[in-house]
C-alpha cells in the first residue's frame, strides 16, 4: 500500500469561522530584510515569489510557530513553552507579522486580563505543508532517516510528493520554478 500524500488544505479542513471571507484580509505585501532582524518594508513588484515568501516566513522562528499551530489554536504561553528558547519578545514579533501577512489569526479569549489564542488561516494551513516538507528533508539529510510525519489516522509514514495537473506525481529533478520558466521564455 503506498504512503498518504501529503496535499493542500481544503475549505473543509479549516473551521467555519476560519473560511477564506472570515479571516484572510488583502495580504499587506511587505518584505522583511533579514540584514536589518527583519523589519517591514514595501516588496517590490519584480520580487518572484519564493523571494517574497522567504522574505516573509524565511527567519529563523516563523515556520516554527506555522508548525506548532497546525495541530489547532493555541495560546501564547503554550506556544512559548511549545518554541523554547525563543524569547517572548521574539514569539509577539513574529505572532504580530504572521498576522499582518494573513497567515495566523488570532482570537481572544479573556477580558480581563486581555489574553488572545492563535490559529493558523487556510493560507498558514497551506504555508504548513512547508513545515513538513522540510520536516522530511530535515530528517533525511540531518536526522536519523526516520519519517517526519506520520498519518494521524492509520499511524503510516507521509511521503512528500509533487503532482503535475496533467501527468499525475513526477520526480523533483523535473520541477521548474514557473518564475525560471517565464525569465526563459523572456530571452
Amino acid at each position: 500500500m503506498a504512503p498518504p500524500v501529503l496535499t493542500s488544505p481544503t475549505a473543509h479542513d479549516i473551521a467555519p469561522e476560519q473560511s477564506v471571507g472570515a479571516v484572510i484580509a488583502p495580504a499587506r505585501r511587505t518584505r522583511r530584510s533579514l540584514r536589518d532582524g527583519g523589519s517591514s518594508r514595501p516588496v517590490a513588484e519584480h520580487d518572484d515569489p519564493l523571494h517574497a515568501a522567504l522574505a516573509t516566513v524565511g527567519d529563523r522562528w516563523s515556520l516554527a510557530v506555522v508548525a506548532e499551530l497546525v495541530a489547532g489554536p493555541c495560546r501564547f504561553n503554550d506556544l512559548a513553552l511549545g518554541l523554547k528558547p525563543i524569547a517572548r519578545t521574539v514569539l509577539s514579533d513574529r505572532l504580530r507579522r504572521l498576522e499582518e501577512a494573513s497567515i495566523i489569526t488570532k482570537r481572544q479569549y479573556s477580558d480581563a486580563p486581555v489574553r488572545w489564542n492563535y490559529r493558523l488561516t487556510l493560507a498558514g494551513a497551506e504555508l504548513a505543508r512547508v513545515c513538513g516538507v522540510l520536516a522530511d528533508w530535515g530528517s533525511r539529510h540531518l536526522g536519523d532517516g526516520s519519517p517526519a510525519l506520520m498519518h494521524a489516522m492509520c499511524g503510516s509514514a507521509i511521503t512528500p510528493v509533487y503532482s503535475c495537473e496533467q501527468c499525475g506525481v513526477i520526480p523533483a529533478r523535473e520541477l521548474q520554478l514557473a518564475a525560471a520558466a517565464a525569465a526563459v521564455d523572456d530571452r
